[in-house]
C-alpha cells in the first residue's frame, strides 16, 4: 500500500522531473522568488497530474503526457516573455489582445517583439530545460529511484505539502468558481500567503474567468440599452465638461498647500473665485477600470444589485439630445492599442455599448496628454446646443518622466531635502511634481476652450497615487491598503468646479450651491449624481441626497473604500 502510493510518481519520474523544475522556474522567476509556499504547493500539483497519468490506459497516457509537455512549455515560455517584455505576466489584458489581435497585428506584432534581445536569463533557462528533455529521452530511473525511497519519509512530506498549500488551494477555488462578479475578482488580489495564481496555467484561467465576468457585465449593459427610464430634461447646463485625471494624489497639488508651485494656473483661477476647490473628495478605489464603472454608472456604494444592472450616465445625456463627447488617451477603440486597460476599456470599446453612450470620440492616443486639445479641436463641429464632453487624461499615470516633454520640466532633485530617499528616489519625486505642474497646464488649455462658452466644468482624478509623503519610501499603487498612509496618498484626490462668467452670470443659484458645498466629504462614485442634476435630467436614478451640491446631502454617508474599508473611520484611527 506505501510503495503504491507513489507508484504514479515513479511510473512518470521523467515527467514528474521536468515539470516540477519547470514549474519551479517559472516560479522563482516570474515573481522574483517571492512566493516560497508554492514550492510545496508544486508538488502537490505535479503528484496528481503524475496520478491521472497513471490511471489512464498506456496509449492515451502517452498522448495526454505529450499535451501536457505542451501546454506546460508553451505557456511558460509565453509567460517569462510577457514578464520580460511588457512587465506582467499572462492576465486579462493580455489574453484578450490575443483574442482580438488579427493576423496582421499578430505579424507585426511578433516581429517588433520577438528578438533575440528579448530572450532573457529566465526564457533561455525553459528552452534549455525543453532540450535536455529531448536529448534524455533514453532515461527511465525508476528503478534506481524506488531503491532509494522510504515511503514513511514520502508520505509524510506529502502531507505536509498538502497542508501547506491547502489554503491556496481553497482561495483558487474560490476565485474561480465562486466570485460571481467582475468587481468582487478584481478585489480578489491578496493572496492567503505566498501563494496565488503562481503558475501560468492557473494565470490563463483567472485570466478567462476574468474575460469571462466583464462580458457577462457587458451583456448586462447591452441588454438595457434603450431600457433607460427618463422622465425629462431642462437642460439647466448647456455645456457640461468632465475631466478625468489619472493618479493625482491631492497632497501634492499646490491647490491643496503643497509647498511647491505644481498648480499655478489653478490657483490663479481660484483666487478670481471661478474655480472652487472642493476639500474633502477621495476615490472608492485606487484602480482605474473600478472607478470607471462606479462614476459613469448610476450605481454607487450600498446600492442593490451590480454596476452594470445601472445605466450609464452618458447614456441618458445622450437619450436627452446632448452630444457626448469621450476623448480619452487611454481607452482607444482598439484593446490593442493599450493592453493594460482591459477592464476599464473593454465595456467603453463594446461597438453597441460605445454607440449608446457617445456621439463622437478619438480614436488615437497621444505621447502627452495636450495631444487630446487637438482630437478636442477636430471634433468642436460637430457641437450643438447642449453638449457633455468627457475628457480623460493619462494625467500622472505611472512612468512619471514620461508624462511631460523635457521643455515642462521644472522641478529638479536638487528642489528636495529629504535625506531619508535615495538619489533615484529623490528624482521621481521630482518627476511627478513635473507631471501635476503638466497637468495644471493641460486642464487650464481645457478651460480655455470654454471659457467663451456657458460651460460648467469639473476635474476629478481617477485616484491617487504613493509619492514618499510622511517619510514613505514607496511611490506608485500598492495591491492591498493597510495604513493611513496608503489610504491618503491613494484615495485623496483633488476635486474642483470651474464655471465660465457667462455660466456664473445665468445661474447663480447653482454657483451658490457649489460654493456652499466646497467642505462637504464626497466619494466620486457619485459623481454621476452631480453631472444629472446639472443637466436637469429627470429620472428614477437620480438620488438628491447623493448630490453633493444639493442641500439634502447625505454628509454621513459613509465612504468605503474598496467596498471594505471605511474611510473617515479609518483617517480617525
Amino acid at each position: 500500500m506505501k510503495e503504491k502510493i507513489f507508484a504514479p510518481v515513479l511510473t512518470n519520474v521523467r515527467f514528474a522531473f521536468f515539470m516540477y523544475v519547470l514549474g519551479l522556474i517559472s516560479l522563482l522567476f516570474v515573481h522574483r522568488g517571492g512566493r516560497h509556499v508554492s514550492v510545496f504547493e508544486l508538488v502537490v500539483d505535479v503528484y496528481v497530474l503524475c496520478w491521472v497519468l497513471y490511471l489512464l490506459p498506456l496509449k492515451v497516457s502517452k498522448c495526454v503526457k505529450g499535451l501536457f509537455y505542451v501546454i506546460a512549455y508553451g505557456l511558460a515560455i509565453v509567460d517569462m516573455f510577457c514578464v520580460y517584455r511588457f512587465g506582467a505576466p499572462i492576465n486579462s489584458s493580455l489574453v484578450r489582445v490575443c483574442v482580438e489581435t488579427n493576423q496582421r497585428e499578430a505579424i507585426e506584432a511578433l516581429t517588433s517583439y520577438v528578438t533575440w534581445q528579448s530572450i532573457s536569463f529566465p526564457l533561455f533557462l525553459i528552452i534549455l530545460l525543453l532540450i535536455t528533455q529531448v536529448l534524455t529521452a533514453w532515461w527511465h530511473p525508476k528503478w534506481a529511484i524506488q531503491r532509494k525511497l522510504n515511503p514513511w519519509v514520502g508520505i509524510v512530506f506529502l502531507l505536509f505539502c498538502v497542508a501547506i498549500s491547502a489554503k491556496n488551494k481553497w482561495f483558487m477555488y474560490h476565485n474561480l468558481v465562486q466570485i460571481k462578479t467582475s468587481i468582487d475578482l478584481e478585489l480578489a488580489t491578496e493572496y492567503p500567503h505566498d501563494g496565488g495564481f503562481y503558475l501560468p496555467f492557473y494565470r490563463l484561467l483567472y485570466a478567462w474567468k476574468g474575460i469571462s465576468l466583464e462580458e457577462e457585465s457587458v451583456e448586462k449593459l447591452e441588454e438595457n440599452i434603450g431600457k433607460e427610464k427618463i422622465n425629462g430634461c431642462t437642460y439647466k447646463s448647456p455645456n457640461i465638461v468632465l475631466i478625468i485625471g489619472e493618479s493625482y494624489n491631492r497632497h501634492h497639488a499646490q491647490l491643496y498647500g503643497y509647498a511647491l508651485p505644481t498648480t499655478p494656473k489653478q490657483m490663479a483661477l481660484a483666487n478670481d473665485s471661478s474655480l472652487i476647490a472642493f476639500t474633502d473628495v477621495v476615490a472608492p478605489y485606487h484602480q482605474t477600470s473600478m472607478v470607471f464603472r462606479l462614476a459613469l454608472s448610476m450605481y454607487a456604494y450600498g446600492r442593490p444589485k451590480d454596476w452594470a444592472d445601472y445605466p450609464l450616465f452618458p447614456q441618458l445625456f445622450k437619450r436627452c439630445g446632448y452630444q457626448v463627447m469621450f476623448i480619452t488617451n487611454q481607452f482607444v477603440p482598439s484593446v490593442a492599442d493599450d493592453i493594460f486597460n482591459f477592464y476599464g476599456s473593454v465595456f467603453l470599446n463594446d461597438p453597441e455599448i460605445n454607440q449608446s453612450l457617445f456621439s463622437h470620440r478619438n480614436t488615437r492616443t497621444h505621447l502627452y496628454d495636450m495631444g487630446l486639445l487637438e482630437d478636442y479641436d477636430s471634433l468642436r463641429t460637430y457641437q450643438k446646443e447642449h453638449n457633455l464632453v468627457i475628457f480623460h487624461l493619462l494625467g500622472q499615470h505611472t512612468g512619471y518622466r514620461e508624462r511631460y516633454p523635457e521643455s515642462d520640466e521644472r522641478f529638479l532633485p536638487k528642489d528636495y531635502h529629504r535625506k531619508d530617499l535615495t538619489a533615484d528616489d529623490i528624482k521621481e519625486l521630482a518627476y511627478y511634481d513635473n507631471a501635476c505642474l503638466y497637468n495644471d497646464k493641460v486642464v487650464s488649455e481645457i478651460i480655455q476652450r470654454f471659457k467663451d462658452q456657458d460651460a460648467i466644468i469639473i476635474y476629478m482624478p481617477d485616484h491617487g497615487d504613493m509619492c514618499f509623503d510622511n517619510g514613505t519610501k514607496v511611490y506608485g499603487r500598492t495591491i492591498s491598503v493597510n495604513t493611513k498612509d496608503e489610504i491618503v496618498q491613494q484615495f485623496d484626490i483633488p476635486f474642483w468646479i470651474w464655471a465660465s462668467e457667462s455660466y456664473r452670470q445665468r445661474h447663480p443659484d447653482v454657483w451658490q450651491l457649489v460654493k456652499a458645498a466646497k467642505n462637504r466629504p464626497f466619494m466620486t462614485d457619485n459623481i454621476s449624481q452631480l453631472l444629472i442634476y446639472l443637466a436637469g435630467i429627470s429620472c428614477p436614478y437620480y438620488r438628491d441626497s447623493d448630490n453633493l451640491i444639493s442641500p439634502r446631502y447625505q454628509t454621513h454617508r459613509k465612504r468605503m473604500l474598496m467596498n471594505e474599508i471605511d474611510y473617515d473611520k479609518a483617517i480617525r484611527e
